[in-house]
């Protein structure tokens, strides 16, 4: 399968853009007659093509302007022009991006920036692509990678690969604030990620011995809260301002986390004491009760039909029913004996239970409160994840994946499939601390991707299908964990379509809205007020870069040594003393890449040590930041590799 046709045949969401980039192509004249309503800059309407569209954006905290910086939430409702009725399960696109001149673009103009986003090409991208989400792969080698699987026509589909301080163990995602937390038990510390500059925004440290493990963050988005197993605490993080709250005393041994719909009620296991520790989040002193509930408790999570926590013990054979409110035991079920990961799938109703020592995972129905149903053709069933549909068995022993059809489920039937997703089990790669999860569902809300950290891939299914479409490298690294960042619309209310945008960027921003059934295309516009609090940007001197191919034939198998001249555009003189220079070396069928800093030689030469693995054709691209030189505006160098020489 040629990596083009898979970026736009994959999902429904690429078609319709291929249908919406159509859509400007024939039909722009009509769609952007318009006529405008402005309310206030931040609530702005256009009637077009006899549809009712308002934009409103919410700055989080709280203020009627929007400055540089802030958070944001980002709806446009949608209605008919006539009848003001509300149109839901549409699809629409937006962009939003900063004015290159001083008037607003015209018809033409606008068409143009809309085909030229929806080209899905890496270097031309909106400052915010409100249709795009990304994978976040958690990988073995003290990194995290970016994975964009809808640019197309690119070398290679890795966006950012962020290095860690040590070595992780669990992380969450706020969408709201857009930031990721991850647990590095061995230095202490917690690591909050910046998603909209991708990089590290702060460190956390909670001291020597103090083993922070599990991120749970609250359904309202409000706060984090980390177990620290080493001192049997649990810390809580605003995440707002990122201060670090009061500690919660637990009791002794791991400690996993689960909260309530309505972030009322925190539950943290306590595996030697047997208990769990009950929290009231929503009152400031954080009162708490401990509850015996068994031998080594170390599944939990809340079951919203049931208003219960169900609280499965890895030495027993029992699932426990938890009251919160009356911090008591309701009911007590016999269940497969070594249960690790106890989950609900999104309607409520079912709830899955896996045991990989004895193969099984006992289905619940939460709302009757009893078991319905044991699956046994797993060897090692570690989690289950489910979308809408279905519920997705992960087993540690086999590369296949179990799903149950949750529509029949809810019918009285119980129908299993088992699919062949990748080619080796977890089984024949160390595992290492494994607690965060493979699986990850799309946005879309009818596929999944599927990490195999034997293969190296991560491997993306859509519901019907007998096997996967297709898969993403993970660049030669073992992923021990995947979750989708999704910044796209998302209808959230009748004909409410929202995302959360961070406007790190001032100034005049164009908004293009584009709906494909019906035909429409909107304009809108925004100012951006400036932090003068933070500092402008410096207007750097470009520079140029030359590969100095190496004298000797490249042969594969081969560490060479690779340099490049670096010269200021204007003057042509070397520049020396970049402490920034990277090299990105990859065979030009995207199959891998290595990032290499570069080092100073001399005279404006810097050098890489390159490895050339295999005999193929790699590609040379050289960063600068700051002198304004990425990999995206890079000029592609190509270099040969020849056979390895023959052993004599």
């Amino acid at each position: 399968m040629s990596s083009a046709l898979f970026d736009f045949r994959w999902t429904g969401r690429l078609a319709t853009c291929i249908g919406a980039f159509l859509l400007i192509v024939t039909t722009s004249s009509h769609c952007f007659s318009q006529t405008s309503d402005e309310s206030s800059p931040l609530s702005q309407q256009r009637v077009v093509e006899g549809l009712h569209i308002q934009m409103q954006i919410q700055p989080l905290d709280g203020s009627t302007v929007l400055n540089q910086g802030t958070d944001a939430r980002v709806t446009f409702t949608i209605r008919d022009a006539n009848s003001m009725e509300p149109l839901t399960g549409l699809h629409p696109l937006g962009w939003i991006h900063g004015r290159k001149g001083q008037f607003p673009p015209n018809e033409t103009m606008l068409d143009d920036m809309v085909s030229r986003f929806l080209g899905g090409i890496l270097s031309v991208t909106a400052d915010h692509d409100l249709n795009r989400y990304y994978l976040l792969v958690l990988n073995d080698d003290r990194s995290i990678s970016i994975i964009d699987p809808l640019v197309a026509f690119s070398i290679t589909k890795l966006r950012n690969l962020i290095g860690l301080p040590g070595d992780p163990v669990d992380w969450a995602l706020s969408e709201l604030h857009q930031r990721l937390l991850v647990t590095i038990p061995d230095q202490g510390k917690l690591v909050i990620i910046d998603l909209t500059q991708a990089k590290i925004e702060r460190e956390i440290e909670f001291g020597d011995n103090t083993d922070p493990v599990k991120v749970l963050i609250q359904n309202d988005q409000s706060a984090a809260w980390i177990s620290l197993d080493g001192t049997d605490e649990l810390v809580r993080i605003d995440l707002e301002t990122l201060d670090v709250g009061p500690r919660v005393s637990l009791g002794k041994g791991r400690h996993v986390t689960a909260i309530d719909t309505d972030s009322r009620w925190l539950v943290a296991t306590n595996t030697e004491d047997g208990t769990v520790t009950i929290i009231d989040v929503q009152d400031e002193e954080l009162p708490s009760n401990l509850l015996a509930v068994g031998e080594t408790p170390i599944a939990i999570t809340y079951a919203p039909l049931a208003a219960r926590f169900l609280v499965a013990c890895a030495n027993e054979d029992r699932l426990r029913l938890i009251d919160p409110a009356r911090s008591q035991l309701t009911r007590s079920l016999e269940i497969p004996r070594g249960v690790i990961d106890v989950s609900v799938e999104p309607g409520g109703r079912f709830a899955f239970l896996a045991s990989p020592s004895v193969g099984e995972v006992a289905i619940l129905d939460t709302s009757s409160k009893e078991l319905i149903g044991t699956i046994t053709t797993a060897k090692a069933p570690d989690r289950v994840v489910c979308t809408a549909s279905f519920a997705y068995i992960h087993d540690t022993e086999r590369a296949n994946v179990i799903l149950i059809d949750l529509n029949r489920l809810a019918r009285g039937e119980l129908v299993v499939t088992e699919l062949g997703i990748g080619r080796q089990s977890m089984a024949d790669v160390a595992a290492g601390r494994q607690i965060t999860s493979l699986l990850a569902p799309a946005p879309e809300g009818n596929s999944m991707f599927v990490g195999n950290s034997a293969d190296k891939l991560i491997y993306y299914y859509v519901e019907g299908m007998m096997a996967a479409m297709g898969n993403f490298q993970t660049y030669k690294r073992i992923p021990r964990g995947v979750l989708v960042l999704d910044r796209s619309l998302r209808e959230t209310g009748p004909g409410e379509y929202s995302t959360f945008v961070r406007f790190h960027k001032p100034g005049k921003m164009d908004i293009p809205f584009l709906i494909d059934q019906p035909r429409a295309l909107a304009h809108f516009e925004i100012d951006v007020i400036r932090d003068e609090t933070i500092p402008l940007v410096a207007t750097v001197v470009p520079v140029s870069v030359e590969f100095l191919p190496p004298e000797e034939l490249i042969r594969a198998g081969q560490t060479v040594p690779l340099q490049i001249s670096i010269t200021d555009s204007q003057t042509k003189e070397p520049v020396d003393g970049l402490e920034d220079v990277q090299v990105m070396l990859f065979p030009l069928n995207g199959a891998f890449q290595f990032r290499l800093l570069a080092e100073r030689v001399g005279n404006g030469i810097y050098e890489v040590q390159g490895s050339f693995p295999e005999q193929l054709r790699f590609g040379l691209l050289v960063q600068v930041s700051s002198r304004g030189l990425s990999f995206k505006n890079s000029q592609l160098h190509q270099i040969g590799v020849h056979p390895a020489e023959a052993q004599k």
